[in-house]
């Protein structure tokens, strides 16, 4: 039941990951992530636009994501991190970094919300409507409500700070 890293605390998490032929990650099935599932969470998810597309890897804090533009070829292991180093860009988003197999991907960020430099950014835990960390799932509070994810996750890590493109590169070659 580990809750999760509170507010804008620099962060990494790094999974090998592997996608069946026919996943469905219409309704983003969650990888890895905690939080209030509103707008204070931080959760790793796959994404496609229907069943059997190629997926592409989101970062999401709730009403603004980050989504890699490259997308991740189904029956076969990729390596994945997603590093976040606590700070805000010049246009108001999170900074953070998509990796897949060593190599920094290109993202885009996206929003449901105004102007996310009127938006406060972090991670919530601790209240009724947080979960603690969840591994394959949603961030629903009820079980009942989650979307599962569909594909294999092993070697999950968590780590406490902000990666380079160095450090990820050597977890990778490891």
């Amino acid at each position: 039941n580990w809750s999760g890293f509170e507010g804008h605390r620099q962060r990494t998490v790094s999974f090998w990951l592997k996608l069946p032929k026919d996943g469905d990650y219409s309704k983003y099935p969650g990888i890895v992530g905690w939080g209030d599932r509103a707008n204070s969470k931080w959760k790793v998810a796959a994404v496609n636009s229907q069943k059997g597309a190629s997926a592409k890897i989101r970062l999401s804090w709730g009403g603004v994501w980050l989504t890699s533009r490259s997308t991740l070829e189904p029956s076969k292991w990729h390596h994945v991190t997603v590093t976040t180093n606590g700070q805000i860009n010049q246009d108001g988003y999170p900074e953070a970094e998509l990796y897949f197999n060593g190599q920094k991907q290109e993202a885009s960020y996206d929003k449901q919300i105004g102007n996310p430099k009127d938006f406060e950014f972090g991670t919530s835990i601790g209240t009724l409507s947080s979960t603690p960390l969840l591994i394959g799932s949603d961030l629903f509070v009820r079980q009942e409500d989650r979307n599962f994810f569909n594909g294999e996750i092993d070697e999950l890590y968590i780590f406490d700070g902000h990666m380079t493109e160095d450090e990820v590169q050597k977890i990778y070659n490891r």
